[in-house]
């Protein structure tokens, strides 16, 4: 799974590990990144840019049943499964910084900001399942 960087907008696709069969997710006219797979394979996590506002999303990996995990106030920029799948953690702009926060994939329950820092934290790096 990749997201595709075009001249007007982003888009998630899957493909065969060798590379073929090359398709997209989703036919929407608008941007998509930041993609994950949940660790069971069930479904997959991206970043949908609508109205001007980005979320996260779930979708199957046929791109079937599409959900919006959580109504934020924020936008969201990137983002991953926890280990157990219970959990996301993502970045997002929280007064003007990159901040890191996680809420629990059932319908974005549990919301927390996870760092508070004059800086920008980014880059999530999650330890694999044991």
């Amino acid at each position: 799974m990749f997201t595709v960087v075009g001249p007007s907008r982003h888009d998630v696709f899957v493909s065969n590990p060798n590379g073929k069969d090359r398709r997209p997710i989703l036919a929407n006219p608008v941007d998509e990144t930041g993609c994950d797979w949940a660790p069971n394979g069930a479904r997959i996590l991206f970043i949908k840019e609508k109205d001007g506002k980005r979320q996260l999303y779930t979708v199957s990996p046929t791109g079937a049943d599409q959900k919006i995990v959580a109504r934020t106030k924020r936008n969201e920029i990137f983002a991953r499964y926890s280990p157990g799948g219970h959990r996301i953690v993502y970045e997002a702009m929280s007064e003007g910084r990159v901040q890191l926060f996680a809420m629990d994939t059932d319908r974005g329950r549990h919301p927390r900001q996870l760092t508070e820092t004059p800086w920008a934290d980014s880059r999530i790096a999650l330890p694999p399942p044991t």
